[in-house]
């Protein structure tokens, strides 16, 4: 029995065709943990056409066989990532690296301070926003905890947890509330999360002050997402 047929997992028919014709890979691929399997096999099913799932597997293999998973870089692909992050930090000069849709990156910490540095990093039109944000969650919740995770600043509770987190994109501000499917009205915009929901604040839009309040009350007065 070759390697390539202990794979437990059902894979697409060119996978399992390139498999079977290299041993080498095959080997390579058996190596691989599960879940590495399977990130490969549904990258390489989603194209519709057998042209391009040949074009993604001919992409794949130095990775394969380099032992990586199919979202680790390889070292050629750290060397572009790290030069592309310090053109933005050349570009930003002696501001935070500004990312895609120009949310600011800060590092993680708990307090205001992070957020504050946060805030003073939101470019444009943004800026303003999150500056109202904030001050209108502090204004409803006078007990509020700030941290900034994952590039975004947090809101929350002692003992209860956090409530609220918020997000630079390019056309909007993504506001996500962490147990949004219990807030009444929910916020507008859907989550894969069951929890979660969000509003989204676009240029030029006024923040609905009354649905954000209500929201941030509701929000901070029952239990929050523990996640940090």
């Amino acid at each position: 029995m070759s390697p390539a047929d202990k794979q437990p997992t059902e894979l697409v028919e060119e996978l399992q065709n390139r498999l079977d014709g290299n041993p080498k890979l095959a080997e390579a691929f058996a190596a691989l943990t599960p879940g590495r399997q399977r990130e490969y096999n549904f990258h390489i099913a989603q194209a519709k056409q057998a042209k391009t799932r040949e074009s993604r597997i001919d992409k794949c293999v130095p990775k394969i066989l380099a032992g990586l998973g199919f979202r680790e870089l390889d070292d050629d692909g750290k060397a572009k990532l790290s030069a592309k992050m310090k053109a933005k930090k050349k570009a930003a000069g002696d501001g935070p690296v500004l990312l895609s849709g120009g949310n600011p990156q800060i590092p993680k910490g708990d307090g205001p301070e992070p957020v504050n540095a946060y805030l003073d990093a939101m470019p444009g039109w943004k800026q303003g926003v999150g500056r109202e944000l904030d001050a209108l969650i502090e204004r409803v919740v006078p007990e509020v905890r700030r941290a900034v995770r994952w590039n975004s600043p947090f809101y929350g509770v002692e003992g209860r947890g956090w409530f609220a987190s918020y997000h630079c994109f390019d056309r909007y501000i993504k506001v996500t509330f962490l147990k949004g499917s219990q807030l009444d009205p929910e916020p507008p915009e859907s989550s894969k999360d069951p929890d979660a929901r969000y509003a989204h604040i676009y240029k030029g839009a006024e923040i609905d002050v009354s649905a954000f309040e209500g929201w941030m009350r509701q929000a901070a007065a029952i239990d929050g997402w523990d996640g940090f």
